[in-house]
């Protein structure tokens, strides 16, 4: 992980060398967000007068139309009186019959109802914090007059962050009303898991139906309990913690089996904070053959950090899978917080192949060492490249050195991983891993990771758009597994990769997938980051093949018109080379200058240009390739490669 959030946020932060709580501190903090999950009418809603450190909501009817819940939880240090406004912004079809209101339901009866409800009307709505809580509701009425009595109501929750919460690598959050919670899906779904975690600070006890549970880990004051649901009966959780007493129910499991979880985990190598540690540095029976995530999954530590997985059944590019995704990687991302894992396929373990992320082709890798302080120390995409850390016991450091630039510092020495705790697997450091054409040695005082590509860091999540594990939330998908579109400016349900997006590691060029049954799936943290709060690591909590296979084909994407300076590529006097479903274009014999510009069209598509969701792109002197990605409706996408240098 890389920075320190509150416990409902992750609970997860357990060894750093800074001491600081995870219940009143979060660094991807927002003062101004827009909602989702509104309805149709509505164009936007924002939220003001905080920095909110999580946004659930959950969605319920009435007998007067839809009920939004939201819930927005504000730091701990938030004051008696402090203002929280929820503005609201119509959508632009609405007529004068569409009022927003302060009042809308227990009103009079028409005439004077509807004058009523226009007198109450607003856009913004205001709520004061009081005993660490404040309610506003709005009430939406589509068409007063002819639907008199039909409103969709507007909740607004705020709270200070609760001792008791739910992992967010869980699809469910708890909704609070003062000491009393109910369990919802998050982002308005009503899947409930078949099980998820509970985190609490600092317990007294903790009972499911007046059964007391045991944590299954501990850490610094914080407990986590796995919360096993049923198919017939609600839960009523009951906790008591820092001398208060807090009931939680929680409805009857409703989420379907998943896509193929992995066979088992070949190997598992981390450096960075849960190196040598429990709970995420600790393998133990995670993920093999699973139905549902681990909530306490693994981090994978800094750059280059590992996780291989084994798939007996193997995956293949399937034409049944929506929007050619081949199988899908959870974490616990949230916005705000992305943490890119790169991952690598191999048929045999020993001939790996890239999926090459939205970042991939970037290029323009800038090394600047810190001279003092903390910083990030690079810019820009490092592909197959290596990095080597060495523990200096007299300094009690770890130093880092990427693509063979000066050594920096890195983290303290319990951060680098000891040979003693990763034995089990053939007595081999690095837990048995299939090497072949990447390479990982943990020798002594020496660990090296080569044949991995570097992205920047971020904590924007759109700028990961596509292949990385750990960028997109994971909401509340109908089972583990289900492909959601990668592509899609907004979206929830984990990460989905495609095995068209696979490349030869050493040149970068695409590979043909077809016919390839591919049996390890790599998953590595992709960014070396040295921020003041330590190693930006990807955190994995599941991995499964696609599960929500359609009956036929889904197509590929067509009608693509792709041109360079306004001409056709074919008719450029430029052919292409067939790699599967994916177009390589040799262009250097062309000498393109500076400036000339590729465009993509297709009406409604997703078109993306090197990872930007664009659809045209100025090649510049430093363009070594542009990838051009474009995809319409459940369709697998079109690609094309154009090696400008």
């Amino acid at each position: 992980m890389k920075k320190i959030f509150n416990s409902r946020a992750l609970a997860l932060i357990l060894v750093l060398a800074m001491a600081v709580s995870l219940l009143t501190i979060s660094a991807s903090a927002v003062t101004n967000v827009s909602l989702t999950g509104h309805g149709s009418n509505i164009a936007s809603i924002v939220a003001t007068g905080a920095d909110f450190e999580e946004i659930d909501y959950a969605v319920s009817t009435d007998m007067h139309g839809t009920v939004y819940d939201y819930y927005l939880t504000v730091p701990a240090d938030t004051a008696d009186g402090t203002a929280l406004t929820a503005t609201f912004t119509a959508a632009a079809d609405q007529d004068s019959n569409f009022v927003i209101s302060t009042r809308g339901k227990n009103v009079p009866n028409p005439p004077y109802g509807v004058v009523f409800i226009r007198q109450g009307a607003a856009t913004t709505y205001t709520a004061t914090m009081t005993e660490g809580a404040a309610l506003a509701t709005a009430y939406a009425h589509k068409d007063v007059v002819n639907e008199f009595g039909k409103c969709d109501t507007y909740n607004f929750h705020y709270n200070l962050p609760y001792p008791v919460s739910i992992s967010t690598g869980d699809p469910v959050f708890i909704g609070w009303s003062g000491n009393s919670g109910t369990v919802n899906g998050r982002n308005g779904s009503s899947r409930i898991p078949s099980e998820f975690t509970l985190w609490v600070d600092t317990p007294t006890s903790v009972t499911v139906n007046g059964v007391a549970q045991t944590a299954f880990i501990q850490n610094e004051g914080n407990y986590g309990y796995t919360i096993t649901t049923s198919e017939d009966n609600t839960l009523s959780i009951v906790v008591v913690a820092k001398g208060e007493t807090y009931t939680i129910s929680c409805p009857t499991k409703t989420h379907t089996p998943a896509g193929s979880a992995p066979t088992s985990v070949v190997s598992y190598l981390p450096i960075g904070q849960f190196a040598n540690n429990s709970a995420w540095g600790i393998l133990g029976s995670k993920f093999a053959g699973k139905t549902t995530l681990d909530s306490t999954g693994v981090s994978l530590g800094a750059f280059g950090g590992f996780i291989e997985f084994e798939f007996v059944g193997g995956i293949t590019n399937d034409e049944k899978n929506p929007y050619g995704i081949d199988f899908v990687i959870y974490g616990n991302a949230f916005n705000g917080n992305p943490e890119a894992g790169a991952v690598q396929v191999s048929e045999d373990g020993t001939t790996w192949y890239e999926l090459a992320g939205s970042n991939y082709y970037n290029g323009n890798f800038t090394y600047t060492p810190p001279t003092s302080g903390y910083s990030n120390v690079y810019s820009g995409t490092q592909r197959n490249t290596s990095v080597v850390y060495t523990k200096n016991t007299n300094e009690s450091k770890v130093y880092a050195s990427l693509a063979g630039n000066t050594s920096v510092a890195f983290g303290p020495v319990s951060w680098f991983p000891l040979t003693t705790t990763y034995t089990a697997f053939a007595s081999n450091p690095a837990g048995g891993a299939h090497c072949g054409n990447i390479s990982v040695n943990l020798s002594g005082n020496t660990l090296t990771f080569a044949g991995i590509t570097a992205v920047a860091d971020s904590n924007t999540n759109a700028d990961y758009a596509f292949g990385y594990a750990d960028i997109t939330p994971i909401g509340s998908p109908s089972q583990y597994g289900e492909a959601m579109n990668p592509y899609a400016s907004s979206k929830t349900g984990g990460d989905g990769f495609d095995l068209e997006w696979a490349v030869d590691i050493s040149t970068g060029l695409p590979v043909d997938v077809t016919g390839k049954t591919f049996h390890y799936v790599r998953v590595y943290s992709a960014v070396l980051n040295l921020d003041r709060f330590g190693e930006t690591s990807t955190e994995v909590t599941g991995i499964f093949t696609t599960a929500n296979k359609s009956t036929a084909t889904v197509g590929q994407t067509t009608g693509v018109s792709l041109t360079i300076d306004g001409e056709n590529l074919t008719e450029y006097s430029h052919t292409y080379t067939e790699y599967g479903n994916v177009k390589y274009y040799d262009l250097t014999s062309a000498r393109l200058s500076s400036g000339s510009t590729i465009e993509a069209s297709l009406s409604g598509a997703n078109i993306y240009m090197n990872g930007s969701n664009t659809s045209t792109y100025a090649i510049t002197s430093s363009t070594q390739f542009v990838r051009v990605i474009v995809q319409s409706g459940n369709c697998a996408p079109y690609i094309a490669l154009l090696k400008i240098a």
